[in-house]
């Protein structure tokens, strides 16, 4: 007999990480929270989840509570997936990796809550992992410790914008319920064919702005990648990328007083892409080849992503780029794989 479903909560404590000078009046507090979960368990209907040794997915909703009145409290729901490292029939080591979004009660304020530079905006983007060790102690019941960090950030869309990583430790205890006599399936001669090379097209847009009370601006981007899938899990990417910023532009015009100077960016990338089913999550490097000589940025720019194939030929995609850890946008983009 296997469990379809379990269903649990944690405990959590943790602290604010001093990921940057200008939250070090934020970074003196330990968060302490609570958190309640829903996993799915997998059997190897889809080849995917052998390849990942039989995950679990799952749906969390957490609370937090920063024990510190300029960050108030904040609420999160984030799906995720529970991929064993390690697995016996009493014990596992699991790995979790999940995105989704939050609520924080204390956001920015010019007025009421200046102090708070790290969360601008009431509602953001939170990005979660953990290492956990967990323990069966009866045939429905389990217990486990974790390590976990959750990221929050709005992505740039407004200022202040630095954004908050809580490292925590967690006590979880979790039930396995409706147990169904599911065996897993072993994929052997029918597995699928992933040696083919593939190009990705795609565009993006978004809005972003540069400093606290400042305007909006909205930008417009392109890709173009070639990659190789090698397996179920992975594929490597090579690529160009194409930006036109209208905040650039803006700020190139009152810098150099010239209306007409260039504005566009253009990068050379690498990057890798892992796969579950129709979700992948992608992680890239690039270096600008071409620039405005009064863009201030470092020239080595980061893309991480999330990409959901709605058809086999068109993708929807979520991505941050950032500078050096500092975010720059959220785009959202949609592209034609062929």
């Amino acid at each position: 007999m296997r469990s379809a479903y379990t269903v649990g909560g944690s405990v959590f404590s943790g602290f604010v990480l001093k990921h940057s000078a200008s939250i070090g009046h934020l970074a003196v507090s330990h968060p302490q929270g609570f958190q309640v979960f829903i996993n799915q368990h997998t059997f190897g209907k889809k080849y995917c989840q052998q390849a990942y040794r039989y995950p679990d997915v799952g749906l969390a909703l957490a609370y937090f509570d920063y024990r510190n009145p300029v960050l108030g409290k904040s609420l999160s729901l984030a799906s995720y997936v529970d991929i064993p490292i390690r697995r016996r029939s009493r014990t596992a080591l699991m790995f979790r990796l999940g995105t989704g979004m939050a609520y924080h009660t204390h956001p920015h304020d010019a007025v009421t809550n200046n102090s708070n530079n790290a969360l601008g905006t009431p509602l953001s983007f939170t990005m979660l992992s953990s290492l956990r060790y967990q323990v069966r102690i009866s045939e429905q019941w389990w217990s486990g410790m974790a390590l976990s960090l959750t990221h929050f950030s709005n992505g740039a869309f407004s200022k202040p914008n630095a954004g908050i990583n809580i490292p925590a430790l967690d006590w979880q205890i979790a039930r396995k319920i409706k147990p169904v006599a599911v065996e897993q399936r072993v994929w052997t001669d029918d597995k699928p064919n992933y040696s083919s090379i593939f190009y990705y097209a795609a565009a993006g847009t978004g809005f972003k702005v540069l400093e606290y009370g400042g305007d909006r601006f909205a930008f417009l981007n392109f890709h173009f990648l070639g990659g190789k899938r090698f397996n179920a899990l992975s594929a490597l990417h090579l690529g160009v990328d194409a930006f036109l910023d209208y905040q650039l532009k803006d700020y190139i015009r009152q810098q150099a007083g010239d209306a007409y100077a260039g504005y566009q960016r253009i990068g050379l990338v690498v990057g890798h892409e892992l796969f579950y089913d129709r979700v992948s999550l992608l992680t890239q490097v690039g270096r600008y080849l071409f620039r405005p000589s009064h863009d201030s940025r470092p020239p080595v720019y980061q893309q991480y992503g999330l990409r959901y194939a709605c058809t086999r030929h068109l993708i929807a995609a979520m991505t941050l780029n950032a500078h050096l850890g500092q975010a720059e946008f959220v785009e959202w983009g949609i592209g034609f794989k062929f």
